[in-house]
Formats: C-alpha cells, sequence, structure tokens
C-alpha cells in the first residue's frame, strides 16, 4: 500500500473525450502536484523502469514497485508541503492499452482513484481525431466568453468520414472504455461526461471533481480556456449517416453481440471479397446507403474526405 500523505490519481479516457481539459482543471489547484504533459503508454505501462535498463528487465521488487516509484517521481517537481493529491493524465487509442493500464493498476497501485473520461458522442469524438490528425491543430481554446484564442481560425474543414474506419474506431472506444468502467470493481472511480460536464456544464465549478481527489472544492479560475471548435454537425458532412451507424452498432452491443463479430461486419479487413461484402450490404441496408452515399459524395462531393489510415 502507498503510504504518501497525498492521493494518487489518474485522469483516464480515450483519445479525444476530454482527458486534456479535465487534467488541466485538476492540476491547476494549489494542493495538486500533476505531470504536465500526457503520461505515454510506452514506456511507462509496458516497461515500467525496464525501460531504463539495458536487458529490459529487473528483480522482482523493481517489477512489482517500479511503477509506483516512478509515478511519485514524474509527479514530484510541484510537490509541496501543501499538496493533498498527485496525478497523472493518460489516454488510450484502443481496447489493449487499456486492458493493460486497469491490469498494472490493480497490481501496483490499488489505492490509486481514477477520473474516467467518457464522451458519449463518437461521431463527434472520431471527427475529432481525424481533424486534428489533419490539421495539426490538437486543441482549440477561446476565452472564458468563448472568443477564440490566436492562432485560431475558429473554422473547420468540411470532412466526410469514412464509415468503416468510424466502425473500428467506435469497437475501439468501445472496448476501452469497458476496461476503463471495470476498475469500478476494485479502485474509487469518477466519471467525467464530456457532453454534459464539459460541454453543457461548468468543469471549473465540479466541487465532486475536487473532493474526489481530497482537495478542497474551489471554483477553478486557472482553466481560462473554453472548447470553442464547432458542432459536429458543422464540419462532419456526414454526421447524420455516422450517428445512425453508431446507434446501430450499440443496439447490437447491448443485444450482445462481440466487438470481434462487429469488427467483421462493419470494419471488415480490406482482403473481404465483393461477395461477402455484397452480403453484408443486403444484411444490413441502412448500413449500405452510408456506404453508397459516402463513395458518390467523394467522387461528386465537394467537402474534404478524412486522410487514409
Amino acid at each position: 500500500m502507498n503510504d504518501q500523505p497525498y492521493v494518487s490519481y489518474l485522469v483516464a479516457g480515450t483519445q479525444r473525450s476530454g482527458t486534456t481539459v479535465t487534467h488541466h482543471c485538476l492540476r491547476g489547484h494549489p494542493h495538486v502536484s500533476a505531470l504536465r504533459e500526457e503520461l505515454a503508454f510506452d514506456p511507462f505501462f509496458a516497461d515500467g523502469l525496464a525501460a531504463f535498463t539495458f536487458g529490459r528487465s529487473g528483480t522482482t521488487a523493481e517489477q512489482k514497485q517500479g511503477r509506483r516509484h516512478l509515478f511519485d517521481a514524474l509527479t514530484a517537481p510541484e510537490r509541496t508541503a501543501e499538496t493533498r493529491a498527485c496525478g497523472v493524465k493518460c489516454a488510450f487509442g484502443h481496447g489493449k492499452q487499456a486492458e493493460h493500464f486497469a491490469e498494472v493498476l490493480r497490481e501496483e497501485f490499488p489505492e490509486a482513484k481514477v477520473v474516467h473520461v467518457v464522451r458519449r458522442d463518437q461521431v463527434a469524438q472520431f471527427g475529432s481525431f481525424v481533424k486534428a490528425r489533419s490539421t495539426s491543430v490538437f486543441h482549440r481554446t477561446g476565452d472564458a466568453d468563448g472568443n477564440v484564442g490566436k492562432g485560431n481560425t475558429g473554422t473547420s474543414p468540411v470532412l466526410t468520414l469514412d464509415p468503416h474506419n468510424f466502425a473500428r474506431y467506435m469497437l475501439d472506444i468501445h472496448e476501452a472504455n469497458a476496461y476503463l468502467r471495470r476498475l469500478g470493481e476494485t479502485h474509487d472511480v469518477f466519471t467525467v461526461e464530456y457532453e454534459s460536464d464539459i460541454l453543457q456544464g461548468d468543469l471549473r465549478s465540479n466541487d465532486a471533481l475536487f473532493s474526489f481527489v481530497n482537495v478542497e472544492p474551489r471554483e477553478a479560475v486557472w482553466l481560462r480556456h473554453r472548447k470553442v471548435s464547432p458542432a459536429p454537425e458543422m464540419y462532419i458532412a456526414n454526421y447524420a449517416a455516422l450517428s445512425d451507424l453508431q446507434a446501430e452498432i450499440e443496439s447490437r452491443l447491448n443485444a450482445g453481440h462481440s466487438t470481434a463479430e462487429l469488427r467483421e461486419e462493419y470494419a471488415p479487413p480490406l482482403s473481404k471479397s465483393l461477395y461477402q461484402t455484397g452480403r453484408h450490404w443486403v444484411k444490413h441496408p441502412g448500413y449500405a446507403a452510408h456506404q453508397i452515399a459516402h463513395g458518390l459524395k467523394k467522387v461528386f462531393g465537394s467537402s474534404q474526405t478524412e486522410p487514409s489510415s
């Protein structure tokens, strides 16, 4: 067990879910010491202390306690006698990373608290990911009144997102969030919802979030910026069609279908035969319509398509 006089916490979620703003909301509190940048999954969770050795291995004690001591070191620079919580931010791109993250927390951080950030609108989340990758602008912010910050134009290129890529991304997100939710069986987990707590609510005044990491609630006046990215309907040309696709996949997941099964149907490998694809389209005409509309827009439309993976 950790005998430090402060709470250890990890802000965790999938990429583009709101982990950054949640992290900075906590990090600015005068009684919180947190690593400024996102903690890289590799090497911290992949290798731990072994990342710093020639043999990429270590003793049993080093393997079991190494990440604990690394965590303490990484969150130490801004630690003071007044510090009551120390934390890091982690964001995952797929389920395998989240699964290993959860395993490490159960084995080596049994006392740590987890702030799980989730985004319900996964079409918007995927669009944000594609837009950031294509523009190299990963965080668009404005002042407290929503005015666009320096260096941001306030406009976004219109994107037509590929349904196959979206389905694959959505299933990856589903798997990752499932592993993070199951941490609630062994750890204290506080959930931040992007839509209700960040977009519609005011994260700066979320007293429960501060109380969760054992610091005095106060308005996060240090969080001066708000998200100013346009509504997803404004820059995702096929937003409505993909929202229908998200609802369809979620319905099938809730009915007990596995992510592996749904990947075969909605995000088949490129080598899948035309015959198999045709059978899938006949079985799911709504999805076929999404694909046909996407193809027509690529040929005749003026909107920008996402970069190829």
